[in-house]
């Protein structure tokens, strides 16, 4: 095999059937007020009485109010670039089964990859910090106890190893895992419950701490900017994985009834929810509790002392048991469902795609989420947790910001995603609704064809994929050629040259058509120079140690002009054609909004500190040789093209 085919495979993109979009083995059990539970749950509570008390000691001091208005800015575009492809893509996976279809299988397999460490690492920090909040609450009764039957483990100060086993996160990791194997609706029943108290009591603590409002706080001492602007940053990239539940929510839309509609409604209220709920816990926790080199990651419960609320803390402490249980819940569930939908493509082993009888996945998944964070959680600092948590989700966000573009100025995506939901291309009723649209008409409108004209295009396109489904075994797959014979489904197109009533540019009237390769690779190297200048920009901040020694005119002048590229870059994207499918959500500001994000994304990317790289490329290699040991041959992809080549020669 030379090494243009082995790059071909690396690249190959995940074809997918319009019409299949809304099949699954899964069954439908979540509604809205259900997914936005799973959402809210899974972050809020790791958020709110971990990260917060952590970020204000460690990280960011009082200005950790801005970290949450930088997070919940990054989170709302990222959002939206969720929400456009959610309703595009109603697929289990999350950003690994868009950067999959955008971006090709390597680039797919390293983002799904990271993921499930994420969830992992994500989860082990909930069982510690529930862990330290029941020994908060018992004065380290329970702790003391198991200390006097364990073996102290050899560890160096600075070394990530705790040095006695956590056995309480261990007990917890492993009953929740086992939580976990109920059905959709069980969890999503227990969720809801779980997070209607933590919102009272969460509630309770914002208004004591604005009761006892001292300005000195936010004044006195080391100041607003107490770690400097740096640590702001680093407080939003902190916040970034554990903000709005996102990953979560999508992760699970096949459980979802109308996932193209439900699942962006979910997404921004999710955002809406933890952005009002972290920016009063955040003005509440720095202006009525003073900063202190004694303060501790359960602090949140101790500032209730601090005011001479006594009682109280031991209520907030209830809390956090409450919150860290739903957040633990909503993690640990998460890997199941990622994991099967990589092994849907047989980028997994196939165990863990098998469904129950009745619908829901097996416990496999479930099983191995509960191993590995049951190990993390007994022999790892949480403060070790803390610091590499956040890479692997900003770069999903990176990735699903950048599937968007390519979705929308693709030459052959013009027909990827669901108008009405739940239409089956196969059914005979659709053939009333098919449109032919001319797309030489250069005011947009569509013309549509007589009904033999569609009859005979529906059977002609209907050959094309009975040809395909006969070469492989799964029915996401289809042909390219296929899918290219349909400029879209019915006539809900804009009226606007590249598709968007939002656009900022328009295009030359030679280009009022759909995307051309040319106009794509225009596209793509406009989308590069941003990256890449982007790249340059944070080099330039991070070595110069982030604004406090540029004061150089030199280093000015280098700035400025990588801020024109970027610039430059963008309207040279924006200045391309547009696929004009519309959806149930379709983001405005293409490609201000998606380049935006991935501005901001890279930013934060740059503020974590060694040991989130560290982590990062470890990580990948160990991925890399998984993908090269299994998943590369064992591909589904990697059937389909052997099948059509088998198909190709048979033809000659």
């Amino acid at each position: 095999m030379g090494m243009s085919s082995v790059c071909s495979n690396l690249l190959r993109r995940k074809t997918v059937v319009t019409s299949s979009l809304h099949h699954t083995n899964l069954t439908r059990s979540l509604g809205l007020l259900g997914a936005i539970a799973i959402g809210i749950g899974s972050s809020l509570g790791i958020g709110t009485f971990v990260i917060t008390s952590y970020a204000i000691q460690n990280v960011a001091g009082p200005s950790f109010v801005i970290s949450v208005i930088i997070a919940g800015v990054a989170n709302l575009l990222a959002g939206l670039a969720y929400a456009e492809n959610s309703a595009r893509l109603p697929r289990a996976g999350s950003a690994y089964f868009y950067t999959y279809v955008a971006l090709g299988e390597l680039c797919g397999f390293v983002v799904g990859w990271h993921l499930l460490l994420e969830n992992v690492i994500a989860a082990a920090i909930a069982a510690k910090a529930w862990s330290q909040y029941v020994n908060f609450i018992t004065n380290g009764t329970i702790s003391s106890a198991f200390q006097l039957h364990q073996m102290n483990i050899a560890s160096r100060e600075n070394s990530i190893f705790v040095e006695t086993p956590d056995i309480m996160a261990l007990l917890i990791a492993l009953v929740v895992s086992c939580l976990s194997f109920a059905r959709a609706k069980y969890t999503v029943m227990a969720s809801m419950v779980l997070v209607m108290l933590n919102g009272l009591i969460i509630v309770c603590f914002v208004c004591i701490g604005y009761l006892h409002v001292d300005h000195n706080n936010w004044t006195g001492g080391l100041g607003f900017f107490a770690h400097g602007f740096s640590g702001v940053l680093y407080g939003a990239a902190l916040l970034m994985p554990v903000f709005s539940g996102t990953e979560t929510i999508t992760v699970a839309v096949e459980e979802t009834r109308e996932p193209s509609k439900t699942t962006p409604t979910t997404i921004m209220y999710s955002i809406c929810v933890c952005s009002i709920v972290y920016f009063c816990i955040a003005t509440a926790a720095t202006l009525a509790l003073p900063m202190s080199p004694s303060m501790h990651l359960t602090d949140l419960p101790h500032m209730l002392d601090a005011l001479h609320i006594y009682g109280a803390s031991s209520f907030i402490a209830v809390g956090g048991l409450i919150g860290l249980m739903a957040s633990l819940l909503g993690q640990i569930c998460g890997i199941p469902r990622l994991l099967y939908a990589m092994s849907v493509d047989k980028l997994m082993f196939d165990r863990f795609s098998h469904i129950t009888p009745k619908g829901g996945l097996t416990p496999y998944g479930a099983i191995i989420a509960g191993m590995f964070v049951s190990v993390i959680s007994v022999f790892v600092k949480l403060e070790a947790l803390l610091q590499i948590v956040s890479i692997g989700t900003l770069i999903a966000y990176t990735m699903v910001s950048i599937s968007v573009i390519c979705f929308r100025y693709q030459p052959d995506t013009d027909c990827l995603g669901l108008y009405i939901e739940y239409r089956d291309i196969d059914e005979d009723s659709v053939l009333n609704h098919i449109n032919l649209f001319h797309t030489s008409q250069l005011n947009g409108s569509s013309q549509s064809s007589t009904n033999s004209s569609a009859r005979d295009f529906y059977y002609e396109f209907q050959n094309q994929r009975e040809n395909c489904r006969d070469s492989q075994d799964c029915e996401h797959t289809n042909s390219r050629q296929g899918l290219q014979s349909i400029n879209c489904l019915p006539s809900k197109i804009s009226n606007t040259a590249n598709g968007s009533v939002t656009s900022l540019l328009t295009t030359p009237l030679s280009d009022l058509s759909t995307p051309s390769r040319k106009s794509w690779l225009r596209t793509a190297i406009g989308l590069i120079v941003f990256i890449l200048v982007s790249i340059l920009l944070c080099t330039l901040l991070k070595i110069s140690e982030l604004f406090k020694s540029v004061n150089s005119w030199l280093i000015l002048l280098i700035i400025f002009i990588v801020l024109v590229a970027l610039v430059v870059s963008i309207a040279v994207v924006a200045s391309q054609a547009q696929h004009r499918t519309k959806l149930h959500f379709r983001l405005p500001y293409v490609p201000c909004i998606p380049m935006m994000s991935i501005f901001i994304n890279i930013f934060l990317i740059a503020t974590l500190p060694s040991e989130a790289w560290i982590r990062f490329a470890v990580w990948t290699v160990l991925g890399l040789l998984m993908y090269c040991a299994y998943g590369y041959r064992s591909s589904q992809m990697s059937r389909c093209t052997d099948n059509v080549v088998i198909l190709s020669e048979m033809a000659n």
